[in-house]
């Protein structure tokens, strides 16, 4: 998976293990959808794009791993992706599984802010990444567990990473290896706020603009041309909500 990564918060500490944002969702989303491809008999899925929406847990290159919201055919799943040495599960063919969506979809009662309002919320807890997504009643609307492997589920939860907070652009690439654009993927304003970051000795921090960095329009290796004219167009504002730090955005390619 490659992209672009809109507004890409980072913070400045790496001893946290649980996570909690709010998030409004946009008011419209395309996406393409993925291609199968024959790959040395292999069918492989390939050339897709997505509106993602996540937090990531990351100790520098060791471990890492991505957990949020993705958009798709008209619903939103949460969804998972991790380092390999980070998955615990293999498939028939004995490859790591890193990647995985929750069951149950769900789509916003009305384009409404207040419907559109959704906490996300992870933490590790008995061998599981735990990921509740949550409307603005309370109730659970999406929830994806994924058991890790121990070593990175230790490591990871006992000495704590570094949080990234991301409203990106997916880009999967195609049979040459390369991101297909005009993409056809987009979302319209769409905020993060109201982090909550917990470290491993239990103490809750805000995100703000102070302890964290910012690299705003990041792209991965395959999309630079992506972001000249005239396939990009994006946008990012920062600001501050009582005490928290909020980056809105849209973007399409």
């Amino acid at each position: 998976m490659s992209g672009i990564h809109v507004a890409y918060r980072k913070s400045t500490g790496k001893n946290f293990n649980r996570v909690e944002s709010t998030i409004v969702l946009p008011t419209s989303c395309t996406y393409r959808a993925n291609r199968p491809v024959t790959v040395g008999g292999t069918v492989k899925y390939c050339d897709g794009a997505f509106p993602e929406f996540f937090h990531g847990f990351y100790q520098g290159s060791t471990y890492g791993l991505d957990i949020g919201i993705l958009y798709q055919a008209g619903v939103y799943k949460l969804f998972f992706y991790c380092y390999a040495n980070v998955a615990s599960q293999v498939d028939s063919s004995g490859n790591k599984i890193t990647w995985y969506t929750s069951s149950k979809s769900f789509v916003p009662a009305s384009n409404s802010t207040i419907d559109r309002t959704f906490t996300l919320k992870s933490h590790f807890e008995n061998g599981y990444l735990v990921t509740r997504c949550c409307n603005s009643n309370g109730t659970t609307v999406a929830s994806l567990d994924v058991y890790l492997n121990p070593t990175a589920y230790t490591a990871m939860k006992n000495n704590g990473c570094t949080i990234n907070r991301e409203l990106c652009l997916a880009i999967n690439k195609n049979e040459k290896g390369t991101c297909t654009f005009p993409a056809g993927v987009s979302f319209t304003n769409t905020k993060f706020t109201k982090t909550k970051m917990t470290t491993v000795n239990g103490t809750i921090i805000e995100m703000t603009a102070s302890n964290t960095t910012t690299n705003h329009n990041k792209r991965d290796i395959g999309c630079e041309e992506a972001i000249t004219q005239p396939y990009y167009n994006g946008n990012t504002v920062p600001t501050t909500e009582n005490g928290y730090v909020a980056d809105t955005a849209y973007a399409s390619v």
